[in-house]
């Protein structure tokens, strides 16, 4: 196993596909920073109705942001996975090897981890910018910046499982990546939804990380909901179970 993950490594590390995404991601996040943070607290005329996003909540706001980005892992799995789909050593690892078990959650770890890190590099600039801008005093305790690494770590690695299903289930990198973005869109739609809302995936993930104690969205809808963090987790794990569970079932089905 441990061959395999370095093989999926160096794999990944020879294309320029990771780095390019995380300059896409900085920028997005800056500019959401740029909005959500500078503009309201040093030119709130420019924004009216727009709160002041005080700390510590700018640092978990922040996080929610980063995790929202769900595009990263599903476009980065999609495309690393879909970019076999024609060549033998998709065939041979994950079609006729009998240990396709093996290779496939050699690629899921490899991926979730590479768009963890990611994640976590948009967290920790945004930290930056929050202490920086955001007015009031006082940051997350330690175990809670902790709690922010290993959630934002589950929910990466929940999403990657859905692009690597939707990669096993089409076996071509448009509708896959097509399949999974479109799930990603339309589920935070569904999410606003109060019956599905208890078991939405975008919504339970931002739950995750707690409520924040001074912010509304202000969109007739809580930022958070009333998901208690712990229950939230506990959904996120079963989607996330359920995903690598279509993925090998796909492998196992189609290849029968």
């Amino acid at each position: 196993m441990t061959g395999l993950i370095r093989a999926e490594l160096r794999k990944l590390a020879k294309r320029k596909l990771w780095w390019v995404m995380l300059a896409i991601l900085v920028v997005v996040m800056g500019m959401a920073a740029v909005f959500l943070l500078v503009v309201p607290s040093r030119a709130p005329e420019a924004v009216p109705g727009m709160p002041v996003i005080r700390k510590p909540d700018a640092y978990i706001l922040g996080a929610q942001q980063a995790i929202g980005q769900t595009w990263f892992p599903i476009v980065l799995a999609a495309v690393a996975m879909g970019g076999e789909m024609r060549s033998a050593a998709f065939a041979a690892s994950l079609v006729r090897d009998s240990r396709r078990w093996a290779h496939l959650l050699a690629r899921l770890v490899v991926l979730a981890a590479a768009s963890w890190l990611a994640t976590l590099v948009a967290i920790g600039g945004w930290a930056i910018m929050a202490a920086a801008f955001a007015p009031g005093e006082g940051a997350p305790p330690s175990s809670e910046w902790l709690g922010m690494v290993w959630k934002s770590g589950l929910i990466v690695a929940t999403w990657t499982a859905l692009a690597v299903a939707a990669v096993t289930v089409f076996r071509s990198l448009g509708p896959a990546l097509g399949a999974a973005l479109v799930f990603s869109f339309v589920e935070g739609l569904v999410s606003l939804w109060e019956v599905y809302r208890p078991f939405s995936l975008s919504t339970n993930s931002t739950a995750m990380l707690g409520e924040l104690s001074g912010f509304d969205a202000g969109f007739g809808v809580s930022a958070l909901g009333t998901i208690p963090p712990g229950r939230a987790t506990a959904v996120v794990v079963v989607w996330a179970v359920g995903l690598i569970g279509l993925a090998w079932a796909a492998l196992q089905l189609r290849d029968a």
